[in-house]
């Protein structure tokens, strides 16, 4: 597989129209969940989104990025309560038993308020992978040189021609480019 072509996010110059599908883990720096302390990368990956967004390129999302985005947002927080309440952990000790509590309603509100705010500033796209694709993606998923969902967007980005805004370090091959401020995933394709 080819290695991914990869660009500086901080410093790249987006074009009117430009297809540009972002990654969860950019949203999550973007719009962090209200029990984490503000990563460091919000003010960077902030930027990108903006200078994004004033050149008129195109942010787009799929329903598994902004269920990606959500799962892992009630995860911090659920994680946060447990360390909070460690008389009641068991209560958070998974999603299923952190949906039936009354913390929940307001942090799954504040969630969903976000998810709205994301599908505002995206056009919303479907990921695909035909059939040949998928077995060869099944193929190479016990290598574990990748996750099955990042293995999808990389297809669906090589074939829409959607370059990839991501922080994740391990999208160094795919045949595709990629947009990221993540110093080790710049230099793993140069």
């Amino acid at each position: 597989m080819t290695t991914n072509k990869v660009h500086d996010a901080t410093c790249y110059a987006f074009q009117p129209g430009e297809p540009v599908f972002v990654d969860a883990n950019v949203w999550i720096y973007f719009l962090p969940p209200t029990s984490q302390p503000t990563p460091a990368d919000v003010v960077v990956y902030g930027t990108v989104l903006k200078n994004a967004l004033a050149a008129k390129a195109r942010p787009l999302i799929d329903m598994m990025i902004l269920g990606e985005y959500m799962y892992r947002c009630c995860r911090i927080e659920m994680g946060a309560l447990r360390r909070m309440n460690a008389g009641a952990a068991g209560k958070y000790s998974d999603l299923h038993k952190f949906r039936s509590t009354p913390e929940f309603p307001a942090v799954a509100a504040t969630i969903s308020g976000n998810a709205k705010k994301i599908l505002k500033l995206c056009e919303v796209q479907n990921t695909e992978i035909a059939s040949p694709d998928l077995v060869s993606l099944l193929d190479r998923f016990p290598s574990g040189a990748f996750d099955f969902n990042d293995g999808v967007i990389v297809n669906s980005c090589r074939q829409k021609g959607w370059k990839f805004l991501t922080h994740d370090e391990e999208i160094v091959v795919g045949g595709i480019e990629v947009l990221t401020a993540n110093p080790r995933l710049l230099k793993a394709c140069s």
